[in-house]
């Protein structure tokens, strides 16, 4: 099982995943060693920090912030609003401090901006939005587009399909590439060009994997992707390590181990992601392109 692959060095990428679980929190003796929290993964670099969604994970990942405090400019992205994807948000510890500062963006139609005041407030949470103490800046990528966020990180967006519209990212820093394609769904017999265009090449690639081959057809039309097609898009696109990721609330740590010892029967850079797991890459060049 990866975890800490290498170690980090200033001019290194590290990912983190901080929530590996869809739809809801699932903490419990059977998820132990995957985890249980929903999504938030974690790109750092020696000056920047990139947060993709929000969920459960990502009050750890604050906490880890407030244990050791770095001056890395610090970007959150939300892939979606759906409640699993912004749960989290209200107990992420560093938003409430002074002199904390971030950068939160959505892809239309979701906007932050919007977003914060119907998260934070009264009666679903006792702080509301204008009483946190960090300064916040909104910004919006486009829908299907290319943005640089400075000179160090560069994003690709695209749409992905899901109910209510969702958003993939491909981040580039250094000459490492890593691709977020959560809560998407194949369509059978079709490829989703969205996916091959944020997979292209990426040195990381993080897939929708919510139910199996055998489950999904009995789950179309809900927004989510297996293991299987998350390979086939991997091989198509060149990817050179694929992280299964939105593991079911229902999966057992035991029932996930045999679905990753399936795939790497055939596709060996393949692997389910888990809460903590740590991925180093060595970085070639130290500005976006």
């Amino acid at each position: 099982m990866r975890d800490w692959i290498g170690p980090m060095g200033d001019a290194d990428v590290r990912f983190r995943f901080w929530g590996v679980r869809g739809s809801l929190p699932s903490p419990g003796p059977d998820t132990v060693v995957y985890g249980g929290d929903t999504p938030c993964v974690e790109i750092t670099t020696a000056s920047t920090r990139v947060i993709i969604d929000c969920g459960s994970g990502i009050r750890r990942l604050g906490n880890a912030m407030m244990e050791e405090p770095d001056d890395r400019e610090t970007f959150i992205l939300l892939g979606h609003p759906h409640f699993d994807h912004v749960c989290g948000l209200p107990f992420f510890t560093p938003i409430f401090i002074p002199g904390q500062r971030f950068r939160l963006g959505a892809v239309e139609p979701h906007d932050m901006r919007l977003l914060m005041p119907r998260l934070f407030c009264r009666p679903f949470f006792p702080v509301e939005e204008a009483m946190l103490g960090s300064e916040i800046e909104y910004f919006q990528p486009e829908p299907s587009g290319r943005m640089k966020l400075n000179d160090d990180v560069a994003i690709v967006t695209r749409p992905l399909n899901h109910p209510g519209g969702c958003t993939g990212y491909r981040v580039e820093t250094g000459g490492v590439v890593i691709a977020y394609c959560s809560d998407t769904e194949h369509i059978e017999g079709e490829t989703d060009r969205n996916v091959l265009d944020l997979m292209d090449g990426a040195n990381l690639a993080i897939y929708d994997s919510a139910y199996t081959s055998a489950e999904y057809p009995n789950h179309v039309g809900w927004g989510h992707s297996t293991p299987d097609e998350g390979v086939r898009l991997a091989e198509i696109a060149g990817v050179k390590q694929l992280a299964l990721f939105h593991h079911n609330p229902t999966r057992s740590d035991a029932q996930i181990a045999e679905i990753e010892r399936r795939l790497q029967e055939t596709a060996p850079f393949a692997f389910a992601g888990r809460d903590g797991m740590q991925l180093v890459f060595k970085a070639a060049k130290s500005k976006a392109a």
